[in-house]
């Protein structure tokens, strides 16, 4: 399994976010280094982001909303976490809602995966594919990242029928692209770029006396 040179992705979040999220993110990480318990407390961050709050009908409009009083939104807090969440998190979301940042608890997740992975040296990729693949397939292309990148790397993938075929993989704001997609359009401008080479060519002969 081959991959295309790499090429840099624009910037997608907010920068305002970015810096917010790894503001708290730091704050975070933190704390979990001063308790020892800074890889549980990652986890229960990314549980909330990917698990709880797009399964809890309108949990997240209630934390965000500046309608809402902060007394309200901690009694929602202990109401949803205090019999789940260790007492840490529990304050870090109330911090979240007391400073009107509940909104960046998506970055601050991000943030948060990236910086630890900095700190363990390794990086976090995505395998993205047309069809769902199987072990074998995450760790051919785990093996070749840790080759191409000497570090560790973590592969997760996902889904997207629009790819066609191949394969697309992300680290960080890279992408590694084999898709048929990108094959295609490769193909294209190649035809394109001779044709306008041949033009160019016969326009030079017509001139030339």
């Amino acid at each position: 399994m081959t991959m295309d040179p790499k090429t840099e992705l624009p910037t997608v979040f907010d920068s305002e976010q970015q810096h917010i999220g790894n503001v708290y993110a730091k704050a975070l990480i933190g704390v979990g280094q001063a308790r020892g318990k800074l890889e549980s407390l990652l986890e229960e961050l990314h549980s909330l982001v990917v698990d709880v709050l797009p399964k809890v009908q309108n949990l997240r409009s209630v934390l965000e909303s500046p309608r809402i009083s902060l007394p309200a939104k901690s009694a929602v807090l202990d109401k949803a976490f205090r019999a789940k969440a260790s007492p840490e998190f529990l304050n870090f979301l109330k911090l979240l809602c007391h400073k009107h940042r509940f909104d960046c608890v998506d970055a601050i997740d991000r943030a948060a995966k990236k910086l630890f992975n900095e700190m363990r040296n390794r990086d976090e990729a995505v395998l993205i594919t047309a069809f769902e693949v199987d072990d074998e397939i995450r760790q051919r292309v785990r093996q070749q990242l840790e080759k191409m990148l000497q570090k560790e790397v973590e592969v997760r993938s996902e889904v997207d029928e629009a790819i066609v075929g191949g394969f697309i993989v992300k680290v960080g704001d890279t992408v590694f692209d084999g898709s048929l997609v990108n094959q295609l359009q490769q193909v294209r401008r190649v035809a394109v770029e001779k044709t306008n080479l041949e033009i160019r060519k016969s326009i030079d002969r017509f001139v030339t006396p």
